[in-house]
């Protein structure tokens, strides 16, 4: 198991500000026409969905139909066709186990290290027989479950049908594991399942226990000391649970925090992951040390690990290889010939091959190595992937081969952490934590040797690290951060859904400055605005002419004037054409955020008179406790003149829930634009967004339909819960009527990690980034707004894009959503 990580923050990579870890976001307003955009720094019952296209619908169970293509484009892309089904589970899952002999996936229920303990303490008891790759038909169950205490780990016995569950306790105290009967507990047989187990008293949190049948021993790592127990399997076990001792069994000492472990049987030796003091791999021969006999427990080797802290690993015998996740982006292929019990000494200059499928900021979680196809299976926590590794390519005796791999991949649930493979089946299981489920993946659809039905993102440019973008229709240029100070001009009308042979070709630059944030573009004084972050607490706005910038022309690519923001840190930026108002999201390094407005009319592409302004601010929100600790988004409704503000705020850098902001700030423009600034001090209304227990909602997008005068949030839930829309009614909650923002506005699912929002108003189509799924959510606005909330409720379509996606802008007039994540910027057809 992994330890719980703050991954919004951890995630947030694109450029910030003097190297620092900015928590930010930018929405992105267009002011004219009909394309928005909005941008946010990185950070679903999962059930059987159309194979391949731009955007499919979710079905409530059944196998994935055959693979069609979608979105108009040559060439198929989407989530697959190796995703057959899921099975529900109990709350907060994170733990499998698969005993092929019963045709049974044990799954634990309610606690771990890596996200929220959500507080059901059962294992879930799921019939394989029918719910494996060729037949989903009972996966939805209902399914038993026994209950523990908080589960953190588990192994089974086959030759003795024993279910060894560890249960973290209270991180101070002992913990225990529980022991039951998997005869009388099973697929086949559930007479059992509502026996109490019995319990062992171990160490202090064990988490990740794992068997060595060979000689009789659970090894029960316990995460909070530097030890494993050592339960005797051979007195412990389904038929002599009485003979389970009721005191502590042996221990091995550890010189990190171990988490979990495998075992090699052909060599007899035992690799303990481990964290903390020492990340890494204890190694000692499993002959020698057990439950009966600890002669050898004082003589370990060490594998040092390449992450952040060993998490989980399991032995390819077939290439002599140990395979790992590292909690961190990077999976490793050591070579055990010159590590194992007969030469513990060689572990010390064993070098791995090292996998990074992903930029450094996701943790891999869990590995299965799958022989038969040469194979191993990793899970990533907030990329809802598994990704797969060529076991011919990339080994302990080829450790080259690792660094050059690009696995395929295969989408999950929402936070997959526990990953089993029935071998006899060639099915993988996922625990999915957000998501109460087990993801059913066909691991013969997509593999080392063959991709056919792995995840097939949508065509990009490549842009890696592309952040904050905008569309201008007029001027055929999408406009997107690609840089330290940096932004490269797309040309909509070759790169688009419909004729993404374009995208292959590399965009022009402009130079901006420093960390730039956010773009809008003003199309009636066709003008391009970037918002740059800047040095210390002085940011800037960079001022460009699009008619002589733009992606087909760079003639004019000059910097024509320069705003001062010297209040903070832009972090968004928004333009009412209507008034030639700028308005300039600004973080603070403490007290409240700002909105900084300046004239537009006196400094645009043609008149450049007044760009040395000093703004007017209205005080929204909180910074949170400490610099750049908050995020700050804006969109505004023209017709209304009403300029809404999203905050989120983090408040303890180091303590869940790290985001508590759950608000938009309404600002009336009446009184605080370009030509009159009275009302820019005074408190502007404010919209509470419903709850997410046990945080709140966490806007980090907002985007406005004007047609139907409607708000749109996307809530990124902390990053560890389902991601929303909130759906605000402007009709009653504007700047000059704010009768109803008192209201509760209505929410609308949306994908694991709601980053950002755009609006689609020929359609009234809304388009959700998701930046944990891997996907783009699509709700219909015209029967969820601030009138019609009728089809609130409905399960969105999604589109499978690149990793980690954290900005979107569409153009209906070439019929595409631009969507920026790791690869680039990837591009997918609207929906009519």
């Amino acid at each position: 198991m992994g330890r719980h990580v703050d991954w919004v923050r951890a995630a947030a990579r694109v450029a910030g500000r003097s190297g620092e870890i900015v928590l930010a976001a930018a929405v992105v307003l267009l002011c004219a026409g009909n394309a928005e955009a909005s941008y946010h720094h990185p950070v679903h019952d999962q059930a059987s969905r159309l194979a391949w296209g731009g955007f499919a619908r979710w079905r409530d169970g059944g196998r994935i139909p055959s693979p069609a293509r979608g979105g108009g484009l040559g060439v198929p892309f989407g989530f697959g066709s190796a995703l057959v089904g899921s099975a529900p589970v109990g709350n907060g899952p994170a733990l499998t186990a698969v005993d092929t002999a019963t045709h049974t996936l044990y799954v634990g229920n309610g606690f771990n290290l890596a996200g929220n303990p959500t507080g059901e303490n059962t294992v879930s008891v799921i019939d394989l027989r029918h719910c494996h790759a060729d037949d989903v038909s009972r996966c939805k169950g209902p399914w038993p479950k026994i209950t523990v205490a908080q589960p953190s780990g588990i192994a089974i016995d086959e030759r003795t049908h024993t279910v060894y569950v560890s249960n973290f306790g209270d991180g101070v105290n002992d913990g225990t594991v529980s022991v039951f009967d998997g005869a009388t507990c099973n697929a086949q047989n559930t007479s059992g399942c509502g026996q109490t187990p019995a319990t062992v008293p171990v160490g202090i949190g064990p988490v990740g226990l794992f068997a060595d049948p060979a000689n009789h021993t659970v090894y029960v790592p316990n995460a909070l000391q530097q030890e494993s127990s050592m339960l005797d399997s051979a007195t412990c076990n389904a038929t002599h649970l009485g003979g389970c001792p009721t005191s502590p069994p042996p221990t091995v000492t550890v010189p990190g925090n171990p988490d979990s472990g495998a075992v090699d049987r052909s060599a007899h030796t035992v690799y303990m992951t481990e964290y903390g003091a020492f990340n890494g791999w204890s190694v000692f021969d499993a002959n020698t040390c057990n439950a009966t006999v600890q002669s050898g427990c004082g003589q370990l080797g060490a594998l040092t690990s390449e992450g952040f802290g060993a998490d989980a690993a399991q032995v390819d015998a077939a290439n002599d290889t140990l395979y790992t996740a590292n909690f961190d982006n990077t999976i490793s292929a050591f070579d055990l010939r010159r590590c194992n019990a007969s030469d513990l000494a060689g572990c010390a200059t064993d070098t791995p091959g090292n996998v990074a499928p992903v930029p450094p900021g996701d943790h891999s979680m869990w590995v299965a190595v799958d022989p038969a196809l040469h194979s191993v299976y990793v899970t990533y926590l907030k990329d809802d992937t598994v990704f797969i590794v060529d076991t011919d390519v990339c080994n302990g005796s080829h450790p080259a081969g690792c660094v050059t791999l690009s696995p395929p991949s295969i989408h999950t649930g929402a936070d997959p952490e526990g990953l089993s493979l029935d071998p006899g089946t060639q099915t993988i299981y996922t625990a999915n934590q957000v998501d109460n489920n087990v993801s059913v993946i066909d691991a013969s659809h997509c593999n080392a040797q063959t991709s056919g039905g792995c995840r097939h993102p949508a065509p990009a440019v490549a842009l890696p690290g592309a952040g904050g973008l905008a569309v201008d229709p007029a001027a055929h240029t999408a406009y997107v951060i690609s840089g330290p100070n940096a932004v490269s001009m797309i040309n909509t009308d070759t790169c688009n859904a419909h004729l993404p042979a374009g995208c292959a070709q590399t965009p022009p630059t402009v130079t901006v400055g420093q960390g730039p944030a956010a773009v809008a573009v003003d199309r009636a004084t066709h003008t391009v605005y970037v918002a740059n972050g800047g040095t210390g607490a002085t940011g800037t706005v960079t001022v460009l002419d699009a008619r002589t910038c733009n992606a087909t022309n760079s003639s004019g690519c000059t910097t024509v004037a320069t705003l001062r923001v010297p209040g903070g840190n832009p972090d968004d930026i928004a333009v009412n054409a209507r008034t030639d108002t700028v308005y300039v999201a600004t973080i603070t390094s403490s007290g409240p955020d700002l909105v900084s407005v300046f004239n537009g009319a006196t400094c645009d592409s043609t008149n450049t008179s007044g760009c040395g302004q000093a703004s007017a601010t209205v005080a929204v929100g909180s910074s949170g406790d400490a610099p750049n600790n908050s995020v700050l988004m804006l969109a505004i409704n023209r017709e209304t003149n009403t300029i809404y503000a999203a905050n989120d705020y983090n408040i303890g850098m180091n303590e869940p829930p790290p985001f508590l902001g759950n608000s938009v700030y309404v600002i009336n423009g009446a009184t605080c634009d370009a030509t009159n600034t009275t009302g820019c001090a005074q408190t502007p209304a404010t919209v509470t967004l419903a709850p997410n227990p046990p945080i709140g909602s966490n806007p980090w997008g907002i985007a406005v339909d004007q047609v139907t005068n409607t708000i749109y949030t996307a809530n990124i839930a902390d990053g560890e819960h389902p991601g929303t829309v909130s759906v605000i009614n402007g009709a009653t909650c504007n700047g000059h009527d704010t009768s109803g923002c008192s209201q509760t506005p209505t929410t609308a699912p949306a994908g694991f990690g709601a980053i950002a929002i755009a609006v689609d108003r020929t359609t009234h189509k809304i388009y959700v980034a998701n930046n944990e799924d891997t996907s783009v959510s699509m709700i219909d606005g015209a029967i969820c707004n601030g009138s019609n909330a009728s089809g609130c409720d409905q399960t969105p379509t999604k589109a499978a894009v690149g990793d980690y996606p954290s900005a979107i802008a569409v153009d209906p007039a070439v019929g595409t959503a631009y969507v920026t994540d790791l690869e680039g910027v990837s591009v997918i057809p609207l929906e009519h």
